[in-house]
């Protein structure tokens, strides 16, 4: 009798997952874990991380996974939105290209308004926004923050 013992690998779980159901089955079941702790995006591969579907799921149940997600997705409008809106101390891990737009600024001050003293005044004003008036309610919600 062969009692012979097989192992399956890490890499040929994978290429099962991807010849059943492509690479959206293996999407789908990071989705599943982030959806229970975002953090462990950390824990993902970069591939995975790089993946906006997965990656929005995370930042919806921690903000703060942000930090996890590829460079490129850290500049995306939708997913910085996502994420200050579940923390506003996500704000942190954005780009600095799109960390200081007035819809991500507005989101972050929402969710929390200590996150204000991770803005920077030189911000980009659209033609709608009075810039003297938004300085001063950022200046407000500065001491408001941080008293004394």
């Amino acid at each position: 009798m062969n009692t012979k013992k097989t192992s399956t690998t890490a890499c040929e779980i994978t290429l099962k997952l991807k010849g059943e159901g492509g690479p959206n089955r293996l999407d789908a079941l990071a989705i599943k874990r982030v959806q229970q702790d975002g953090l462990s995006l950390k824990f993902e591969a970069k591939s995975i991380r790089a993946t906006k579907a997965v990656v929005l799921a995370a930042v919806k149940e921690n903000g703060k996974s942000l930090e996890f997600a590829s460079d490129e997705l850290k500049e995306d409008g939708a997913v910085v939105l996502a994420a200050v809106n579940q923390n506003g101390w996500a704000l942190s891990f954005a780009h600095e290209c799109i960390k200081n737009k007035p819809d991500i600024m507005m989101a972050a001050l929402r969710q929390n308004g200590r996150s204000v003293v991770l803005m920077d005044k030189a911000m980009v004003w659209d033609s709608s926004t009075d810039q003297a008036d938004f300085q001063e309610a950022l200046d407000v919600l500065r001491a408001l923050a941080w008293p004394g």
